[in-house]
């Protein structure tokens, strides 16, 4: 268990980061015109990083209390044992070491589900970062593409300009021409 609690620490800790990564990629990309869904995914993620803790602390509390209990259910049970003359006693003993084993084995359970959790939010953050990523590389590209578009426009524009202006001038002398003639 203390194993797993390190572990699941070093997970919240790790996911944590990813959520600060995240945010410092959506502030840095906030001035190329990203949309209101990823501050709403990235509000999410933090929300459920503030649960996932949550749920975390609480189920460390239940462990704590839990192995509280065990030492204090050993430390009776010693007593019992000591005097072996109530096999009542040892009886309801038994039964409450078998009931803590039993919420012992819950929270384990219930840790592992966290676990699992916080691995399966780690695989979405990794997704999410990096199509942040690829949003934020295809956009000066966008930008490049719009500058060659608008060059080409201006230079249509003056092969249009030049072509009427020339029009225009045989039209002048064709009529100049016909006038004097």
């Amino acid at each position: 268990p203390a194993d797993l609690e390190h572990e699941i620490e070093q997970l919240l800790m790790q996911l944590g980061e990813v959520n600060d990564r995240m945010s410092r990629l959506y502030t840095s990309s906030t001035s190329v015109g990203s949309g209101s869904t990823s501050r709403h995914v990235l509000q999410r993620h933090r929300e459920i990083l503030h649960d996932l803790a949550q749920e975390f602390n609480k189920i460390k509390t239940n462990l704590k209390s839990a192995e509280e209990r065990q030492e204090l259910l050993s430390t009776v049970r010693a007593n019992i044992c000591e005097h072996r003359h109530s096999t009542d006693m040892l009886l309801r003993e038994r039964n409450a070491l078998h009931t803590c084993d039993r919420l012992t084995n819950d929270v384990i359970s219930n840790a592992e589900a966290t676990k699992a959790a916080l691995a399966n939010q780690r695989s979405v953050f990794s997704s999410v970062g990096s199509r942040l990523q690829l949003l934020s590389a295809l956009a000066p590209r966008a930008t490049t593409l719009l500058g060659a578009i608008e060059t080409r426009k201006l230079r249509d524009k003056m092969l249009l300009g030049a072509l009427i202006g020339g029009c225009v001038s045989l039209i002048l002398l064709y009529r100049l021409a016909t006038d004097g003639a």
